[in-house]
């Protein structure tokens, strides 16, 4: 029996397009079954622009708790500056905004996330530039108004 996923790539007209699958070893399976390089289905996806990159390579998925409930690692959602680029154009609809970047963020910058979500509540994810950890104020440089910024909140209380 033909799925409607495979119909429609035999078809072409399922696509995907510009993704970035991290961390998986069969990316593409049609009908439970890996396409073999150079078939058609497997050109066609690696012709669209999609990528296979092993696990941890562009994002930080992970995070670790210490018996004491501390975290000592955050997810880091942000692939790190100049990573995670793309040759496709976005589309321009007036709905989304363009970017030449793979995924929800952009690389080297603060996560959007930041504020709203329960991992951001929890504080299990990263809440300064990606890569940059002593950029306090999220500009992109660790100079002295970071140090004002962390001068000025030492001693204080966490919530």
């Amino acid at each position: 029996m033909t799925t409607a996923v495979e119909t429609n790539w035999n078809a072409n007209t399922f696509n995907v397009k510009n993704c970035t699958f991290q961390g998986v070893t069969n990316n593409l399976r049609i009908n439970g079954a890996v396409p073999a390089g150079g078939s058609p289905a497997q050109n066609k996806f690696t012709a669209d622009g999609n990528l296979v990159v092993a696990a941890q390579t562009l994002i930080d998925a992970t995070y670790t708790l210490t018996g004491a409930n501390v975290i000592t690692d955050r997810v880091n959602p942000v692939p790190a500056a100049g990573t995670a680029t793309s040759t496709l154009n976005p589309p321009n609809d007036g709905f989304f905004s363009g970017g030449k970047y793979r995924g929800a963020f952009e690389p080297g910058k603060k996560p959007w996330t930041q504020g709203w979500t329960l991992a951001a509540d929890l504080g299990l994810d990263v809440a300064a530039v990606a890569g940059c950890a002593g950029d306090i104020n999220s500009d992109g440089l660790i100079n002295s108004t970071d140090f004002g910024l962390f001068v000025g909140a030492f001693n204080g209380t966490c919530y």
